[in-house]
């Protein structure tokens, strides 16, 4: 009995051993991939940051100072995390305690957004505005389209202009992106920002999205602008009652 029980425990042992070796073997892989991938993305993590010292920030925020390299990397260890260098032209260079495939999905994410960002072009105007610099903006506009950009419209307008400038202004608007639906198709409606500031797009045929029926998202942008209009009068009405109160 006790042969077949001292069988039984190397066994188990054997195999306890060979999964401590498989499961170091399969953490190598994913710090080798992981390493890879760092590179393609020109960031170091790990065994690839160099410097003696480094100011380190924790996975929470925490500033933890200056600290040797290899507290950071057991600091990191612990929180079963990687150490990311961020910032390595500083005196001594920045690492970040992070989980590695957050951090890509943030740095993709944030390239993306920038790359959104490229592709969006403004074009602002106050109520009141002249024709030939309306015309000026459409002949912008159009260059942007044959560019592949979208172009955001934002209207602004002050207390010194009154509803009927503004009423112009936003009818102007409308026929404007009814004459250049052709080129580029609405995109939401007049939507109001801020006090004195609404903002709408126009999008290119040829930015790969499903063009929407031209008619029904102009007549929206014709709504909205109505809309836009009432907000108007039952502000200017707010502020008539007020200043006739304080009289």
């Amino acid at each position: 009995m006790r042969g077949l029980a001292s069988d039984y425990d190397d066994e188990d042992q054997s195999r306890h051993f060979h999964n401590e070796g498989e499961n170091e073997f399969l953490q190598k892989e994913l710090e080798r991939d992981k390493i890879q991938e760092a590179k393609a993305m020109g960031f170091k993590i790990n065994g690839m940051i160099k410097a003696v010292q480094v100011r380190l920030i924790g996975k929470d925020g925490t500033n933890f100072g200056v600290v040797p390299r290899r507290e950071a990397m057991n600091n990191a260890k612990a929180a079963e995390s990687d150490l990311i260098l961020v910032v390595e032209n500083a005196d001594p260079p920045v690492c970040r305690i992070q989980d590695f495939s957050n951090f890509k999905y943030q740095q993709e994410k944030s390239t993306k957004k920038a790359k959104k960002a490229e592709k969006n072009k403004n074009i602002a105007m106050a109520a009141g505005i002249s024709s030939n610099d309306l015309s000026h903006r459409v002949k912008k506009m159009e260059q942007f389209f044959a560019s592949n950009h979208r172009v955001t419209v934002t209207l602004r307008w002050t207390r010194k202009h009154g509803r009927k400038e503004l009423e112009d202004t936003l009818e102007r608007i409308c026929d404007m992106a009814e004459c250049l639906e052709t080129q580029a198709f609405v995109e939401g409606t007049f939507a109001q920002k801020l006090n004195g500031k609404a903002q709408f797009s126009l999008v290119p045929h040829t930015f790969g999205k499903a063009t929407p029926k031209t008619t029904e998202a102009a007549a929206k942008l014709r709504k909205s602008a109505e809309s836009l209009l009432s907000t108007f009068d039952g502000r200017e009405h707010t502020n008539s009652k007020s200043n006739a109160n304080g009289h």
